[in-house]
């Protein structure tokens, strides 16, 4: 069996996604630094929350 169409299939969804991660990051870039810079204290008790229940 070939995998050739498989393959190139493939290719073409991670050239895609890579393609998209880098529209995303151009378009949110400081809100993605300030986010980690300082993150939304609900979304940190939530993680802390889920930590202690694990």
């Amino acid at each position: 069996m070939d995998d050739t169409q498989l393959i190139k299939a493939a290719w073409d969804v991670s050239t895609a996604m890579a393609k998209l991660n880098d529209l995303i990051w151009d378009l949110y870039e400081d809100d993605f630094i300030e986010l980690f810079i300082n993150p939304d204290p609900l979304d940190q008790l939530a993680y802390e929350v889920h930590q202690e229940e694990n």
